[in-house]
């Protein structure tokens, strides 16, 4: 391959995984916003097409990616703004317009683009920890097109998550947080449980105590 076609950034560009990553990205985005079934299955299809790329767009020249099937000269564009950028502007804009919890649903297994559409702008939930929530107290099973299985896939997909961002549920804080107050008895260490689990949140980030001494120092540890 002669130079001259080889992207002049091609040593920092995004690798085709992630430039169809957000082709996908924006097109269930573009969804979720209500946009015209024609331009959200353009992006669906660009990326199909893409997938089945043996060739790194970085070692190709913006000419050549728009004659690919299914791209075009506006995609193309988008394309060469993320290889250049880390991500495509129009990507970015969407992004900051969708709360970052409705954007993390869109990952969840058992949850298509309607269902995150129906769940956000239907019933106002824009938080994992808040559907987590609500799945574990049986009030998405009874909302219109989901039920008692979605109901349940979702709420393994997001104790996966969970599972996977370092992050427990109130049960296995409040194991962790009697082992710990157990040890600091023991040692005749005076701690009080403050913070998250104090509070029984349904998902814990980490467990916080306070304990008495000179300054009353704030601990904190990790379930």
């Amino acid at each position: 391959m002669a130079l001259a076609q080889i992207h002049p950034l091609a040593s920092i560009l995004l690798k085709n995984e992630e430039i169809i990553r957000q082709i996908k990205l924006y097109g269930a985005l573009l969804e979720l916003q209500g946009e015209n079934s024609f331009k959200v299955r353009s992006y669906q299809t660009a990326a199909f097409h893409l997938e089945k790329l043996e060739k790194p767009l970085a070692e190709m020249s913006q000419a050549e990616i728009e004659k690919l099937e299914g791209i075009g000269k506006a995609l193309a564009a988008k394309i060469d703004d993320a290889r250049t950028n880390g991500q495509f502007r129009q990507l970015g804009d969407l992004l900051a317009q969708i709360p970052a919890g409705v954007v993390a649903m869109l990952s969840l297994d058992g949850l298509g683009v309607k269902k995150v559409q129906t769940l956000w702008k239907g019933y106002g939930f824009e938080d994992l920890t808040a559907l987590l929530e609500a799945c574990e107290n049986n009030q998405i099973a009874p909302l219109k097109g989901f039920g008692a299985k979605t109901q349940e896939n979702i709420r393994q997909a997001l104790l996966f998550r969970l599972e996977n961002t370092g992050k427990v549920r109130l049960p296995q804080a409040e194991k962790a947080a009697a082992q710990v107050l157990a040890f600091a008895n023991a040692q005749d260490i005076s701690l009080e449980l403050v913070g998250q689990l104090r509070r029984s949140l349904p998902v814990i980030e980490q467990l916080d105590f306070l304990t008495s001494g000179p300054d009353e120092t704030k601990t904190f540890c990790r379930p």
